[in-house]
């Protein structure tokens, strides 16, 4: 197995996450099945560690700021790259519970008026999470490969990994990859 890290520049744009994608294909092709490490998008790290900075603070301006950013860039992305509405739709859902976590961290912290170390993580690692459901939803319907976003629970004791969508969708898969190849060219 081989790890494979994109940085936040592979998550820039569509061109760029096509090009990411297009690398694993080629991994997975040659039976090089990789791990993908996926970073945040770029800016969406900064833009949330001041979000949870400004929230001890009680700055909700901010942490509303960092919230559409997160949410408008990767639906963005999701939209074209995304083709079929039932996974956009769970995709859209797993990252809806994702910004639920960032309200109730920044809550906290606003009510508390002070953050930890461990708060400040829990959410920076939004962005890459948010990438990573992004990307195992664009590889398994645009190339067809089993892929799924995987993490440590929070103590570090598990490792929690996203279900893929139910094999009678696989056929449905297949059909939408090869519409999307005979209305335009992929890469």
């Amino acid at each position: 197995m081989r790890v494979v890290k994109f940085g936040a520049i592979a998550f820039a744009d569509v061109t760029r996450m096509r090009e990411s994608v297009r690398i694993v294909r080629e991994l997975h092709r040659t039976n090089d099945t990789p791990a993908v490490v996926c970073s945040a998008l770029p800016g969406i790290t900064d833009a949330l560690l001041r979000a949870a900075r400004a929230a001890a603070h009680g700055g909700e301006q901010e942490t509303d700021v960092a919230r559409r950013e997160l949410w408008n860039r990767h639906r963005q992305i999701a939209e074209k790259m995304v083709t079929d509405d039932w996974e956009r739709e769970m995709l859209f859902q797993k990252l809806s519970e994702l910004l639920k976590h960032l309200d109730r961290m920044t809550r906290a912290m606003s009510t508390l008026g002070e953050y930890s170390a461990r708060g400040i993580d829990s959410i920076a690692s939004l962005g890459e999470r948010f990438a990573a459901h992004l990307m195992a939803v664009v590889l398994r319907l645009n190339r067809n490969i089993a892929a799924y976003a995987a993490r440590t629970s929070d103590d570090g004791s598990a490792l929690e990994r996203t279900k893929p969508a139910p094999k009678h969708r696989a056929k449905h898969c297949q059909d939408q990859e090869q519409a999307q190849h005979q209305s335009a060219d992929w890469y």
